[in-house]
């Protein structure tokens, strides 16, 4: 987690105005609830302009309590939008909605 934390701007904004803070709580949680916990992306749609991109992407979050199978998946589409700080890129914006 913390390496995705890393990723991750200060000034970050997700759904309904979620900042940083809530945005790692929201990822302990789901991490604590399943022993067993994936996240697989499909392909990237990224649009570089200097030193801010966009990046659209399919993602499918799986969990479980170590079975085969996962209790529980679901797929989002996720809009993001990134730029460079210090030498890397971090995410500072993300819009994420569930697919039927």
């Amino acid at each position: 987690m913390g390496d995705f934390m890393g990723g991750v701007a200060d000034d970050f904004v997700g759904n309904e105005g979620m900042d940083r803070a809530a945005m790692h709580n929201l990822l302990r949680m789901q991490a604590l609830a399943r022993s067993n916990f994936s996240v697989t992306t499909g392909p990237l749609q990224i649009q570089i302009q200097g030193e801010q991109a966009s990046v659209i992407f399919d993602v499918v979050v799986a969990g479980g309590n170590r079975r085969l199978l996962p209790d529980s998946a679901r797929a989002y589409s996720i809009t993001s939008g990134w730029r460079i700080e210090a030498g890397e890129w971090r995410a500072y914006y993300a819009q994420w909605e569930p697919m039927p």
